[in-house]
C-alpha cells in the first residue's frame, strides 16, 4: 500500500539548511551498507546511521514545536531543502 503524502508548511531556509546535511549524509550511509561486506565497517556505518536519526528526530520535534504544527513527533516526514517545504505521511 502507498502511503500519501500530505503537504505540511514552508520552513525557514536556515531550518532547512541545517537539516540537509544530515539527510544527504543518511542516504550516503544507506547506500554505502548496501555494499559493504566488512562486518566493523558495516557496524560503523550503522552506529553513525544511529546517531543522524537522533539528530534528524531532535530537529523534527524542534520544528513541528517551533512551528506549532499538531502533529505527532513519530510521524514520517520529508523535507524539500530546495523549495523549504515540508510534507508528513
Amino acid at each position: 500500500m502507498e502511503e500519501i503524502r500530505q503537504y505540511l508548511g514552508e520552513i525557514k531556509t536556515s531550518e532547512s539548511h541545517e537539516i540537509e546535511p544530515v539527510i544527504e549524509r543518511l542516504a550516503g550511509l544507506e547506500e554505502l551498507l548496501l555494499i559493504a561486506e566488512d562486518v566493523a565497517l558495516s557496524d560503523k556505518i550503522k552506529n553513525e546511521m544511529s546517531e543522524l536519526h537522533l539528530q534528524s528526530d531532535k530537529w523534527w520535534k524542534t520544528l513541528i514545536a517551533s512551528h506549532g504544527w499538531d502533529v505527532n513527533p513519530d510521524t514520517h516526514w520529508e523535507v524539500d531543502c530546495q523549495e523549504n517545504k515540508v510534507w508528513i505521511y
